[in-house]
């Protein structure tokens, strides 16, 4: 069964608020790489930078994630 799309909202996103607070980061991930399209690494950077009480952020510290150093590997900046 098809649903129809949900209406867009002028007033808000339909994001919860942590997905809002993850997007300003990532356009700034963008930006400080002069970037012109927001990516899923500019994503991915922007929930390892996020709080520890962020359900992404949980997820990824429960997998054991490294964040530094996937950080490093985000941005091409490995010494490998």
């Amino acid at each position: 069964m098809d649903r129809p799309p949900v209406p867009a909202s002028r007033k808000r996103t339909p994001f919860t608020s942590g997905a809002r607070s993850v997007l300003p980061r990532a356009l700034g991930e963008m930006k400080s790489t002069g970037g012109r399209r927001l990516g899923p690494e500019h994503l991915l950077l922007a929930l390892l930078a996020g709080e520890h009480t962020d359900p992404a952020a949980e997820s990824l510290d429960r997998l054991g994630v490294d964040r530094s150093a996937a950080r490093e590997r985000l941005r091409g900046t490995d010494a490998a």
